[in-house]
């Protein structure tokens, strides 16, 4: 996928028309590339491997617009401009900031002196927002940054035009985040009815066991974090839910723990903002997520006394 300079990307996924009548109309769909797992974003990476230099300002954009609203958000690559400011002052602002969901491998980067001031400048310049913006990878003066929803996404592209130039990115690209051939789901199912969505979701988690925990992860071949099985499941579904487990207790009908289905989301870790932790119940006490700490997809028991202990309630998102 190529890279074009900031302005005319935007032009070309956000045309003012479209902007108004369809806001979620906005991602290139160029053939899927799947999300990198953390794992490899963590590994000694030179600059160009977030941006390639030789390739800015490139023509085109390949694809036309995805209009389907439950799309993953695609990631943004961005090409900072030269900056001028502290860096060391700019870091610790940037490890500061809530809204900026750092992965181990782009906080280890920034902490170490390893990120430009530009770039540091630029994810400063991004801060404003009530969701979380992840921010996957930043070296030098490239940065791989996602938003939860392509609403969102929506907005930030328009924010990122409105920076001063000696802000303002010289040029990004999208990478469409999709499910590849190891995706047994085959592709988007026709919405259910009632509790048949649950049912369905629950049968459809189950497939993802074992695949790896992979930070801000939301496809089968990429890894998935909690709140990214939950998102890729129900969009299947025809059901959009965010990409962070606080925004999801809040996307749909509060369910008591004793009328809980298969299907129903379940909430863990109270956070200053809200639930850290999310899972998918299946019956039986039981519930299948997936665990930080270097684990996999599993089902664990709701009776497992650190799950009782931490439990924050329920949410049945297509209610």
């Amino acid at each position: 996928m190529r890279w074009v300079p900031l302005v005319a990307a935007v032009a070309v996924l956000v045309p003012a028309a479209a902007a108004e009548a369809r806001p979620l109309d906005l991602l290139g769909a160029a053939p899927p590339a799947a999300s990198r797992s953390l794992d490899a974003a963590a590994a000694p990476a030179s600059d160009d491997d977030v941006v390639a230099s030789d390739s800015l300002d490139k023509p085109g954009l390949r694809g036309a617009p995805d209009t389907n609203p439950f799309a993953l958000p695609p990631m943004i690559d961005l090409r900072a401009a030269p900056g001028s400011g502290d860096a060391r002052a700019l870091a610790r602002s940037v490890l500061g900031v809530r809204r900026l969901a750092l992965s181990p491998a782009a906080r280890a980067a920034i902490a170490g002196g390893r990120v430009d001031a530009g770039a540091l400048e630029l994810l400063l310049a991004l801060r404003r927002g009530t969701a979380p913006l992840l921010v996957f990878k930043a070296r030098g003066r490239g940065l791989r940054v996602q938003e939860t929803t392509l609403a969102t996404t929506q907005g930030t592209l328009t924010r990122l035009t409105g920076l001063p130039a000696a802000t303002a990115p010289s040029a990004l690209r999208l990478r469409p985040v999709a499910a590849s051939a190891l995706d047994v789901g085959g592709g988007t199912v026709k919405p259910a009815r009632g509790t048949e969505i649950g049912a369905r979701a629950a049968s459809m988690a189950s497939r993802y066991l074992g695949i790896p925990y992979v930070w801000g992860g939301a496809t089968p071949a990429g890894g998935f974090d909690c709140s990214g099985l939950m998102l890729y499941v129900y969009a299947e579904l025809g059901v959009p839910l965010s990409h962070y487990a606080a925004f999801q207790f809040h996307e749909g009908a509060r369910i008591p723990a004793a009328e809980l289905l298969p299907g129903d989301l379940v909430f863990f870790h109270p956070k200053a903002d809200g639930p850290g932790h999310v899972g998918m119940y299946i019956g039986d006490a039981q519930f299948i997520h997936a665990p930080p700490t270097r684990d996999v997809v599993k089902v664990s028991s709701l009776s497992e006394p650190s799950y009782q202990r931490l439990y924050m309630g329920a949410v049945r998102p297509y209610a």
